[in-house]
């Protein structure tokens, strides 16, 4: 199991592992990895399993496949599953990977938010061979570096935004202010975002005021359905 906060690079870990066993599988025919993106399921219900695009004999055709090769199946975010209002797709899931790692020649990778991981009684159950932390990067080793780089003065950074930006998602907003030469020393990542919607969106005159109110629309109806993805909204 993954684990890490909200934009900590979970995904991007998940996506990273898959290419790597999907090349290793080219060279050497002794793996067959499988790449699950759970959030595309959010939306529907386990019952619906066409819609789901998985066949009801999924397990069955892995083990058939682990008797002559090492499969490695990788479910990313187990943690959009967890906010959906259909709670049973979580556990369609977790019943997978519950019987997949009863299946010898086969591991399972999946990732979650850290907060799921202990407060989502479904998930703080089961139980994981290995854990793993996607940690914040390295104020020195990632940080500093890449905003020296893009010539922004750190000197001028206060010690609560450091922190901030050291995860992967608040640094990409900053250091896009920054080159804007936008003040961005906040004390929150709410700031952070605010002060980010305020300068890309309210303050560029092909987009304003009714573009924010647009994405303050969008962001109300995910919080309505509670899912990370609505259908497009033509205006």
């Amino acid at each position: 199991l993954l684990i890490g906060g909200p934009g900590a690079g979970k995904t991007c870990v998940m996506l990273d592992l898959q290419e790597k066993l999907e090349e290793l599988s080219k060279s050497e025919n002794s793996i067959f990895p499988i790449f699950l993106q759970a959030r595309e399921f959010a939306d529907y219900s386990p019952n619906d399993i066409v819609a789901l695009n998985i066949p009801p004999n999924v397990i069955e055709s892995i083990a058939r496949l682990a008797e002559s090769i090492h499969v490695v199946v990788v479910i990313d975010s187990l943690d959009v599953l967890s906010i959906s209002r259909d709670h049973k797709t979580l556990t369609f899931f977790l019943n997978i990977l519950n019987q997949l790692n009863e299946i010898k020649n086969v591991t399972t990778v999946t990732s979650c938010r850290e907060f799921d991981r202990h407060y989502d009684n479904r998930i703080a159950v089961q139980k994981w061979q290995k854990e793993f932390t996607c940690s914040k990067l390295d104020i020195g080793r990632d940080v500093l570096p890449l905003l020296n780089s893009l010539g922004i003065d750190s000197c001028s950074i206060s010690d609560e935004t450091i922190e901030i930006i050291r995860t992967p998602r608040e640094l990409a907003l900053f250091t896009e202010l920054a080159q804007k030469n936008v003040n961005n020393n906040v004390v929150t990542s709410q700031a952070l975002a605010q002060r980010y919607l305020d300068e890309i969106v309210r303050n560029n005159k092909l987009l304003g005021d009714e573009a924010l109110k647009f994405i303050e629309d969008i962001a109300s109806e995910m919080l309505r359905i509670r899912k990370l993805s609505i259908p497009f909204i033509k205006r």
